[in-house]
């Protein structure tokens, strides 16, 4: 092989290799909810997946979830139906959150939903988070036939659901949607 042909593939390489260099952090500094790194995964797949419900999006459109998906659906015209308000319109939750997709998307690993896909999962499942959390607290009455409150090993398989590491969304995005819906701004 002669000296011009070698040039040629190594400048042919560097272009390559110019070309996939990446003038930013691959994770930005507001990233904070990670995918569970395979090293402690490799013992036990089943410890960091969700078995009920998935929030966020790094399980989002997994098979064996999409049960709950309904009931995060009924939370959700429940929220609504009880004080409807401007101010708790579902396009209000809607442009509340529209205006922080990319911030949101930022505080992940990785997401590969479209800015409405985004927009819609974080509406809803803030909105599921925060009725259970009201229900619970027993501010919210809850539903007679909701299966959550029916049946203990549906609490408990949530409430680890909401613990994990890769089920959690940004706390601003709760937070608005909390401060939207809160009947009283400044309890005493």
């Amino acid at each position: 092989m002669d000296d011009k042909n070698t040039r040629i593939d190594i400048d042919q390489l560097a272009s390559t290799l110019r070309g996939k260099l990446l003038q930013r952090s691959p994770l930005p500094a507001q990233c904070c909810i990670f995918r569970v790194p395979s090293t402690l995964r490799r013992h036990n797949q089943t410890v960091f997946a969700p078995r009920l419900v998935s929030i966020g999006p790094l399980h989002h459109g997994v098979k064996n979830l999409q049960a709950m998906e309904k009931l995060k659906l009924w939370y959700l015209d429940c929220l609504l139906a009880r004080a409807p308000t401007i101010q708790t319109s579902l396009e209000c939750f809607i442009e509340a959150i529209r205006g922080t997709v990319e911030r949101i998307s930022e505080c992940y690993e990785e997401v590969e939903l479209s800015t409405d896909e985004m927009v819609e999962m974080m509406v809803l499942d803030s909105c599921f988070i925060i009725e259970l959390f009201r229900k619970h607290a027993i501010i919210v009455q809850p539903h007679v036939d909701d299966p959550i409150f029916k049946t203990s090993w549906m609490r408990k398989d949530l409430l680890n659901d909401l613990l994990l590491l890769e089920n959690q969304l940004p706390w601003f995005v709760l937070e608005r949607l909390f401060n939207l819906t809160n009947a009283d701004p400044d309890p005493k």
